[in-house]
């Protein structure tokens, strides 16, 4: 009778489902008339089964059925988050007779025992499922409340809540799978006439019209089968988002909602902990493994992707228990349930009914390979196409290019046939070294066969192999420089030999000539005003009450209309064409604005490193003579400390903002005048002066330099270097598809003083592109950034240094599995790319999956990043340029060459580690410097850079004696070493100029050092001393915080940071450190440092220790460091003999 009663009074809640009640009245006379059963007050609920109010037949231990439910007086179901059905007794207030009625109203009376109030004082709360739904994706929350609805309708406990919901799932995805499967079969049955096709491509060479007639016969093939070459990937973007999503909202269930703690049976109660006997992950390994022994190869008979698939699968098998045993038992009831699923779906469809009723293609069973073709074919077709191919090539001349005239008037075609020849020889001898148990070609994973086009393209400019057989891990290497002069022999008169002159490959038909009409800095913004008037050129972000906002533009006609009044207010003030005028604080539109007035009427263009302390800024006014400088609002007090010496040339002070009453009456005092920026647009209101003729001989900048050696050098920089400089750039990218648009939008933030920024504004300029500037605050600067979304970024070492430390820090600070994810997504990406896919093509999915939050930290756009200023570490330029999603490129140059000198390209990681080859409008040379064992003319070149072209600087202001030291029969000389490689690309490697001798006479190049001490992760910085009076070299090093506080907790040295380095202890660790890098760069005796001195305190342009594009000033170190450095040599006790 309880069984019929219970049966009944659930189908009564089926029925009452969709009419939700909020309370139901328990009547008093019904209580009083039905005393409670003492016996059922007593019953307590089985360990295994706990009590349901609505279901006691099925709820009794001993019906077998208690495992799968718990005692819930009153249960919320939600079918949908935010929608909720709730479930009460129901109760009849109508009059019964019999012992019907007794029986029913004895369930009322338990609701009131003190049992059952026990137990409903354990019943979860209302809304544990909400909470652990609040925080998750949608999908993850709403497979939350499928989950429970099953769990509320059914009565289920968890467990078996969780493995019902697991088979509806799997159920409804039934014709997702049918349909891959029948794909699948498709694709296997496909495979013998595709690999005809391939046959056939590889048996015609190289011949262009049997390649595109091969890949039009596959698009057929793939469009008569219905099929894609992702196809076989289908079963993964099925089943791949729903693991995703059981395992996500089974954990966070496990982990947020108290009642997992009782929702299992036998050992596995608590789901929310780990299975200590491992049964579950033993259980789960099982179910997994039979599913690959039975139905792995299911529509892939006779695939050779299916076998390794299958071993892949059993190794996962194997590893299940070791990477599952950590992970809640709650999990492995979805997982062992859908193996079972699997492998019970996979025994069905094995019945040759079921596949015929479903409509499943039949696969006919795959004979014994007995005669197949023996894996050296493929080499022999191979080696057959490269003949032919030399054999059309033969005519053709071999790199590299010869120093006649006619080398360089060569025809584009005689050049790609050379660069081909050069590398089908490369080709040949990859093939002949083939070992005989590599893999066929046809055993390749079908699906890749689709992307695999031909062993050669050949493509005007740039031929190369690629796409080439997946065998091939690298083809030949690409060289993008030609000869044009031959090397010479050192002179009699002391000379050193110098190397082949060369040039890029770009401009194998002579440098790219500026645009026509384009002479000088103001054609370049003058052209892009009537070319461009709308666009937006210059941009700042809007302040209201006290928040940065979008950005706010003014179009090149608006920049324009201003530029030509500030131009007139300037020579309102005396300032004629060949003044000079200084602009002097960080990059804002003002400063550009500024610039353009200087270039419309023939002004030398001064700027100031808004960095700069007083005494350079007043030494470069002083030197260049400076009568007038538009100032940053914040930078007025700063210039005023350069009083009264600047105050001889300086005669008018223009502010980028207002200007105080104090600082009005400052100026005054010394005879200044100064104008707030409004005002002094006003100047020139009712003025017009005609613009000066300007050629390109004419001077445009006088920027003066860093100062790593002493007083800052003003460089000359004329018209015809920056406007050879764009025209040379513009044809680089043009060459690489990399073209600048107008639609291209840039970030203003590394100092327009600086030679690097500068240009790649004026080619912003040329371009008609977008400036937005930064709100001079570092710790702002990414929030700028995500507002901006620039689509080029330029950045200087240091900054991607921290970018790379940040994204580290991240990653590895993570959780396991997010570390795991993204090694895996790194190793894959960039496996591929050392294949030689884009980076774009080498894996889109990582990029969208795992790589597209470092891309959104960049603002989403970028699509480049050029460093400069200084050497970019190896590692940091490989690691952005994987996980950034766009292209890293590292340049070279200096303020006398203009910036851009050498540059890395797109797509090509053989150029990692150094700055590419030359830009197309400079010729370059190696010297040999004998002193240092560089030999220009060795097997592997190298010596100085030299260079020559219309960028190079027109000379040093006022010191021709040293424009003579540098600049020599036209070649400018770097003072850097650098090595040619075999791709064209140049690496720096040492420094000529900081060199010296010890007293026992061996030279040291000391940067080269610095360079391989900086290895050393107890160091973040070092700088290394010797000279010829001592035989040994010392060091100061900014030890790395964290290294030295771990090694001084694991070796008992006590004190803060700064105490730890004034320890000897610590002071001879940093010492062996040192060695053991030395000896691992098996450097010479005399270049193991001795003696060191640890500053906590890094170096810093606040002591006049780094310029500000950060190089050490070597001689201010010397004077600050001078009394250490002498203290390190007096008390070296083991000092070595000279």
């Amino acid at each position: 009778m309880a069984f019929s009663r219970s049966l009944s009074r659930r189908a009564t809640l089926v029925a009452r489902r969709y009419q939700p009640s909020f309370a139901y009245i328990f009547h008093d006379d019904d209580r009083k008339a039905h005393p409670l059963n003492e016996s059922q007050s007593q019953q307590k609920p089985g360990n295994l089964g706990q009590q349901r109010s609505f279901g006691t037949g099925f709820s009794d231990p001993s019906s077998g059925f208690g495992v799968l439910f718990q005692d819930r007086r009153c249960s919320r179901l939600a079918f949908l988050p935010g929608t909720s059905i709730s479930f009460g007794r129901y109760m009849s207030t109508m009059a019964s007779d019999g012992a019907k009625e007794v029986k029913l109203m004895t369930d009322v009376a338990e609701a009131f025992k003190d049992t059952a109030l026990e137990a409903v004082t354990q019943v979860p709360a209302v809304n544990e499922v909400a909470i652990a739904a609040a925080d998750c994706w949608l999908p993850v929350a709403t497979l939350q409340y499928v989950i429970d609805a099953v769990h509320s309708f059914t009565g289920f406990n968890w467990w078996a809540s969780i493995a019902v919901t697991t088979v509806l799932i799997r159920c409804s995805t039934l014709p997702l799978l049918i349909n891959q499967l029948k794909a699948t079969s498709k694709m296997t049955l496909m495979r013998p006439r595709l690999e005809e096709i391939r046959e056939r491509m590889a048996s015609q060479g190289s011949d262009p019209r049997a390649m595109a007639d091969g890949q039009n016969e596959m698009k057929k093939l793939f469009k008569e089968y219905g099929v894609t070459p992702f196809t076989p990937l289908k079963g993964l973007f099925i089943q791949g988002p729903i693991f995703v999503s059981f395992f996500m909202a089974i954990s966070t269930m496990a982990e947020k909602m108290p009642s997992f703690k009782h929702g299992g049976a036998y050992w596995f109660t608590d789901l929310s902990a780990p299975d200590s006997l491992y049964i579950l992950p033993a259980l789960t390994a099982l179910t997994f493994l039979l599913t690959v022994e039975c139905n792995m190869q299911e529509g892939m008979e006779g695939n050779p992707a299916a076998k390794t698939m299958k071993n892949v699968s059993r190794v996962f098998a194997a590893l299940t228990v070791p990477l599952t045993m950590s992970f809640p038992k709650a999990l492995f009831f979805y997982w062992i349930t859908s193996n079972l699923f699997s492998l019970t779906y996979g025994l069905v469809l094995k019945a040759p009914g079921v596949k015929k009723a479903l409509g499943v293609p039949e696969i006919p069973p795959q004979p014994a390979v007995t005669t197949s073709r023996p894996s050296i074919d493929l080499y022999t077709a191979l080696k057959q196409t490269l003949k032919q191919a030399k054999a059309a090539s033969e005519h053709s001349a071999s790199l590299p290019v010869e120093p006649t005239k006619s080398s360089n008037q060569r025809t584009s075609s005689s050049s790609s046939s050379s660069t081909l020849n050069q590398r089908l020889r490369t080709l040949e001898k990859q093939v002949k070294g083939r070992k005989k148990n590599k893999k066929r070609f046809c055993d390749q994973p079908l699906y890749l066969y689709a992307f695999e086009t031909e062993i050669i393209i050949i493509e005007r400019k740039k031929s190369y192999a690629a796409y080439a057989c997946d065998d091939f891990d690298q083809m030949a290497d690409k060289s993008y420089i030609i000869k044009v002069e031959e090397e010479k022999a050192a002179a009699a008169d002391g000379k050193p030999s110098t190397g082949p002159v060369y040039r890029s490959s770009f401009a194998d038909n002579g440098f790219p000539a500026p645009v026509p009409g384009m002479e000088s800095c103001w054609d370049i913004f003058d052209m892009s005003v009537k070319k461009h008037p709308d666009s937006p050129m210059l941009g700042r972000r809007q302040i209201v009450d006290g928040k940065a906002g979008q950005y706010v533009w003014q179009t090149y006609k608006e920049v324009y209309e201003t530029v030509m009044k500030l131009g007139n207010s300037i020579r309102s003030c005396g300032v004629e064409k060949g003044g000079k005028c200084g602009i002097y604080g960080a990059n804002c539109p003002e400063w550009i604005i500024s610039m353009e007035a200087c270039n419309a009427h023939g002004l030398y263009c001064v700027p100031l490193y808004d960095t700069l302390g007083s005494g350079a800024v007043e030494f470069i006014i002083c030197h260049a003579e400076v009568p007038i400088a538009f100032v940053e609002e914040k930078k007025i007090n700063e210039l005023f400390k350069t009083f009264p010496n600047s105050s001889k040339y300086l005669r008018t002070i223009v502010s980028f903002g207002e200007v105080t009453p104090e600082q009005k009456a400052e100026a005054e005092k010394h005879g200044l005048a100064i104008y707030p920026w409004e005002e002094f647009l006003k100047l020139g209101e009712n003025k017009n002066f005609d613009l000066p003729e300007k050629t390109k001989s004419d001077i445009c900048t006088l920027m003066y330099t860093s100062g790593t050696t002493g007083d800052p050098k003003g460089v000359l920089i004329s018209n015809r270097s920056i406007v050879t400089l764009i025209a040379g750039v513009k044809l680089l990218l043009e060459s690489v598809n990399e073209e600048l648009t107008k639609k291209d939008v840039y970030l203003s933030y590394l100092p327009l003083a600086h030679i690097f920024d500068r240009v790649i504004e004026e080619f912003f300029i040329s371009q008609g592109a977008s400036i937005g500037f930064w709100r001079g605050d570092v710790k702002l600067l990414v929030e700028d950034i995500a507002e901006l979304k620039p689509s080029i970024f330029c950045a200087v070492p240091r900054v991607l240094d921290r970018i790379h430390s940040g994204l580290t820090q991240k990653i590895y600070g993570g959780s396991i599995l997010r570390r795991k994810l993204f090694n895996v997504a790194y190793s894959y990406k960039f496996g591929y790319m050392k294949k030689g896919f884009k980076h774009e093509d080498a894996s889109s999915i990582c990029d969208r999956v795992v790589f597209n939050k470092v891309k959104k930290g960049l603002g989403g756009n970028v699509r480049l990043i050029l460093s400069g200023a200084a050497p970019l570490s190896s590692h940091v330029e490989e690691f952005l340029r994987v996980v950034a999603c766009c292209h890293v490129l590292q340049g070279y140059g200096l303020t006398e060459t203009c910036a851009g000198t050498f540059v890395s390209l797109p797509n090509e990681l053989s150029m990692l580690g150094t700055v590419g080859p030359p830009v197309p409008n400079v010729d370059i040379r190696l010297e040999s410097v004998p002193e240092m064992g560089y030999d220009a003319l060795g097997s592997t070149p190298r010596g100085e850079i030299c260079i020559r072209g219309d960028t190079l600087f027109s000379g040093y202001y006022k010191r021709e004696d040293l424009t003579k030291e540098v600049l020599i029969d036209g070649w400018f000389h770097t003072g850097d070493v650098g090595e040619w490689q075999p791709n064209g690309s140049m690496k720096i490697i040492d420094r000529k100029k900081n060199i010296f001798k010890l007293s026992q006479g061996e030279y040291v190049a000391v940067e080269n050092l610095e360079n391989i001490y900086g290895l050393a992760s107890v160091a973040d910085s070092i700088w290394i001393y010797g000279n010829s009076f001592e035989s040994f070299l010392v060091a100061i090093v900014n030890p790395n915080k964290q290294a030295l506080q771990a090694w001084a907790a694991e070796n008992g040295v006590s004190g803060d940071f700064d105490s730890i380095c004034q320890n000897p202890k610590a002071r001879q660790y940093i010492i062996e450190e040192l060695t053991k890098i030395a000896k691992e760069k098996k450097l010479k005796g005399f270049e193991f440092i001795k003696a060191v001195h640890l500053d906590p305190v890094p170096f810093d342009m606040d002591r006049d220790l780094l310029t500000p594009t950060y190089k050490k000033k070597r001689p201010q170190l010397l004077t600050y460091y001078q009394s250490v450095i002498d203290d390190m040599y007096k008390t070296t006790a083991n000092k070595p003999n000279a």
